[in-house]
C-alpha cells in the first residue's frame, strides 16, 4: 500500500508568517501558502503513515471528520505539486462530496486546509 508523501523539504526554502508557512518550491520556482493544518498535514505525509495516522498525529484522533479534513489537506497540497507524484497522486473528489464539505465548512463543521498557490 502506498501512503502520502511530501516532496522532499530540501527543495523548498520556508519561513513562518503569522499562522501560515510560506514555502518557494527551488525546483519550479512558485510559492505557497499552508494554513497550519495544511503544514502539519504536509509535514506528516511521510509515505510511512496512512490517512488515519496523519489524522491522530495532526488533530489528536481518528475520527471520520479528522480523516477527511487529512484527504482534503492532501488533496490540496497534491494539487499544488507539494506531494510526490504530482497533481494526480490523489483521487479527485466528485462534486456530489465537494458540495457535502462545502456545506460543512459553512456550518463549521470541518476546518479546511488551505494551500494558496502562486
Amino acid at each position: 500500500m502506498t501512503f502520502p508523501c511530501a516532496r522532499s523539504k530540501s527543495r523548498f526554502a520556508s519561513q513562518p508568517i503569522g499562522d501560515e508557512l510560506v514555502l518557494l518550491d527551488l525546483d519550479r520556482d512558485e510559492y505557497h501558502t499552508l494554513s497550519n493544518n495544511a503544514a502539519d498535514i504536509w509535514f506528516a505525509a511521510d509515505g510511512a503513515r496512512s490517512e488515519k495516522e496523519i489524522a491522530e498525529l495532526v488533530f489528536g484522533d481518528c475520527s471520520p471528520a479528522s480523516v477527511l479534513r487529512v484527504q482534503i489537506g492532501l488533496s490540496e497540497l497534491s494539487d499544488a505539486g507539494l506531494l510526490e507524484g504530482g497533481p494526480t497522486a490523489l483521487a479527485r473528489f466528485s462534486r456530489r462530496k465537494v458540495g457535502h464539505l462545502a456545506a460543512a465548512a459553512v456550518l463549521g463543521l470541518v476546518g479546511l486546509p488551505l494551500v494558496t498557490s502562486i
